[in-house]
C-alpha cells in the first residue's frame, strides 16, 4: 500500500505549491530510505485573511491526507522569537502561535497513540 501511495504522490501533483514537496520526499524515497512513510504535514504561516493561504492549505490536504488539521498562524510575535533567542513558548506563550504549536503537539500525541 505504501509503495502506491509514493506513486500517487508521484503522479498526482504535476504543478501547483505542493510539487517541490512531493518531489523531494519521492527523491528521499527513492534514493535515501525507501521505508520512508509520511507520518504528517504541519502547515504553517497561515493567513486566513488570504485566499492564497486557504488554497495552499486546501491543495496540500488534497493530495496529503495526512496533513494536521491544526494549523500555525502567521504571527509577529512568532517572528520575533528567534531574535530574543527564544521558543515561542518561552517568548510569548499566550499568543495564538504558541497556542497552535501547543495543539499540534497534542494531535501528534494523539496520532502516534494510535
Amino acid at each position: 500500500m505504501r509503495e502506491r501511495r509514493i506513486e500517487t504522490i508521484r503522479k498526482g501533483i504535476e504543478k501547483g505549491p505542493v510539487k517541490g514537496m512531493a518531489h523531494s520526499f519521492a527523491l528521499v524515497h527513492d534514493n535515501l530510505n525507501d521505508r520512508l512513510a509520511l507520518g504528517g504535514i504541519i502547515m504553517t504561516m497561515f493567513d486566513p485573511r488570504t485566499a492564497l493561504s486557504r488554497e495552499v492549505v486546501q491543495e496540500v490536504r488534497r493530495h496529503f491526507p495526512e496533513t494536521l488539521e491544526t494549523v500555525i498562524p502567521r504571527n509577529v510575535r512568532l517572528a520575533e522569537a528567534p531574535s530574543h533567542g527564544a521558543t515561542i513558548m518561552e517568548y510569548a506563550p499566550a499568543s495564538s502561535a504558541a497556542r497552535a504549536y501547543a495543539q499540534v503537539a497534542a494531535e501528534v500525541l494523539w496520532r502516534l497513540a494510535k
